[in-house]
């Protein structure tokens, strides 16, 4: 720790106190004297073991602070609603702690504020709306807490009266409890490139459009139908497993020319299931990625498909098949004879002869 007369300057913008030793717990009172130094714009305090609740006036005081990262220590009780009074503050951090309660509503007030990490928690409840208001963010990390609900139309967009201004890049709400449907508006996070979603209990068969995002993971959840269609050809991680997608995989899969990781394992994608071929695709060949879905095949997981399998003909087709056979079938049974001898005729007065044999058409 800094000494109180170092404290005492009027000039003090950064305070770096990261890795104490492991084998020592700190008091959170022993922030105290820091929380006079009121020109203090960077704080870092991470992974010094530090224990007990934070004081919110003494967070207060810090009127100019930047950055926070108070993050890998021992802090709990819940975030003091004082915390969001500080209004030039572009990057907070709080993961790796045990904060717990909800996120105050205050969080509001942080318009400056661009990254958000909270991950590691106990937090829980609903993600306030509030934050809507935070225009500039960039990244929120929400992981490994306990929110539930469903999540809110605007952490995709802000309201409808000023669209398309959120800054959104990443976001990461894994491992909390939120249920319902993937909201429509995360489409219109116009910068959005990094989502996950996993281990949740997100539900439906209606997607938002994903064609912007680079990284999408929607493991572990509860969602259903078709594979969604909507990706980017740029996309580089796509993660779908341990949901119950049904159906056969679309082919535009082969298109995703960036893919380097493609997890389809444990859902209910079955028969006639051909693994789509391409320069890309055909290096996806773990065949873990696609476990246990009957009745795919192809050269990713070793299971060759059928390539003699003539295509499945549609319903109207077959019954008109059908009707055609049985017309020419009773007309063979009703007049062999004459068939017979007119053929035996033409023969004879060599009207036609008999060609080679072309080699059959394989279905591929």
């Amino acid at each position: 720790m800094p000494s109180i007369s170092v404290l005492n300057s009027e000039f003090i913008e950064e305070i770096y106190l990261d890795s104490h030793s492991q084998n020592i717990v700190l008091s959170s009172h022993v922030l105290t004297p820091l929380f006079h130094v009121r020109t203090l714009e960077f704080f870092f305090i991470s992974c010094n073991n530090i224990q007990g609740e934070i004081s919110g006036i003494g967070l207060s005081n810090l009127t100019a602070l930047v950055e926070l990262d108070m993050s890998h220590n021992m802090f709990n009780g819940s975030i003091p609603p004082q915390l969001f009074s500080l209004r030039h503050l572009k990057s907070l951090s709080l993961d790796f702690n045990f904060f717990h309660g909800e996120i105050p509503v205050e969080i509001g007030n942080l318009t400056n504020l661009q990254e958000l990490s909270l991950s590691n928690n106990k937090l829980a409840g609903a993600i306030p709306p509030a934050l809507c208001r935070l225009k500039k963010l960039q990244v929120l990390h929400l992981q490994y807490n306990l929110f539930s609900m469903a999540i809110p139309a605007v952490i995709g967009n802000l309201p409808d009266n000023i669209p398309y201004t959120i800054s959104l890049e990443i976001l990461k709400l894994s491992s909390n409890d939120f249920s319902g449907p993937i909201p429509i508006s995360i489409s219109e996070a116009l910068f959005l490139r990094f989502l996950d979603l996993s281990k949740n209990r997100f539900s439906g068969n209606k997607f938002p459009s994903f064609e912007k995002l680079l990284f999408v993971d929607l493991s572990s959840n509860k969602l259903s139908g078709g594979i969604p269609l909507t990706f980017s050809p740029l996309v580089v991680t796509l993660v779908l497993s341990h949901n119950q997608f049904s159906g056969v995989l679309p082919q535009y899969l082969k298109d995703l020319y960036k893919l380097q990781c493609l997890d389809l394992h444990d859902n209910n994608i079955t028969a006639h299931g051909h693994i789509p071929n391409g320069p890309q695709m055909d290096t996806l060949n773990d065949p873990n990625f696609y476990a246990n879905n009957s009745g795919l095949c192809g050269m990713q997981i070793k299971v060759p498909c059928d390539p003699e399998a003539p295509p499945k003909a549609k319903p109207a087709e077959k019954s008109e098949s059908k009707e055609a056979w049985f017309s020419w079938e009773m007309a063979a049974i009703g007049f062999p004879s004459g068939f017979l001898s007119t053929v035996i005729s033409l023969y004879v007065i060599g009207y036609f002869s008999v060609a080679p044999r072309r080699p059959g058409r394989r279905h591929v």
